[in-house]
């Protein structure tokens, strides 16, 4: 089971995942501000493929600026820094290889920063981005940017939410 899936949408927000000595997940604070615009592209990305894709080994660099990276994010997240917080969304670890395989992926990371979007990136192994933005003017224009772009044929859609920070509960 995938709990990095699973945690965040049956207890909701931001969760960093920690499967260590029986924790599971750990919630970190999340800002109601962000608007989320998430572009599904339409194709297919395996997660094997995405997977396969990715090095045996990383340079020390890289490690180093992993750590530093997510290390920043969570500090930034408990501290009430969310424009801090959007400069250390980077995945330096993942993103760089899984780039190949998502067409228009660079185009629409340009795009978002042209816009005004806080940050991009490739949500889980891909096809699916995110931006984020503080907010909806830009939320509205980086979607709209991405309908007209990113998406590559009917079955691609962009949608603009928020993190539902509930998690899973029983309506009706």
């Amino acid at each position: 089971m995938h709990y990095d899936n699973v945690a965040p949408c049956y207890l909701g927000g931001l969760q960093l995942m920690l499967e260590e000595e029986g924790y599971i997940s750990q919630e970190v604070p999340c800002f109601k501000e962000w608007l989320w615009v998430m572009a599904y592209p339409g194709i297919k990305v395996s997660t094997a493929e995405a997977r396969a894709i990715l090095p045996a080994q990383y340079r020390r660099q890289d490690c180093i600026s992993h750590g530093r990276y997510l290390a920043g994010f969570i500090h930034a997240c408990h501290t009430q820094q969310p424009k801090l917080a959007a400069k250390l969304m980077q995945d330096v670890i993942a993103e760089p290889y899984r780039t190949r395989l998502l067409p228009g992926f660079a185009d629409a990371r340009k795009a978002a920063q042209d816009i005004g979007a806080l940050a991009c990136g490739i949500s889980g192994s891909g096809p699916t981005l995110f931006a984020v933005c503080d907010d909806s003017a830009t939320a509205q224009r980086m979607a709209d940017w991405l309908k007209n772009h990113y998406l590559q044929n009917d079955e691609g859609f962009v949608h603009i939410c928020r993190l539902d920070t509930a998690g899973a509960r029983l309506l009706g």
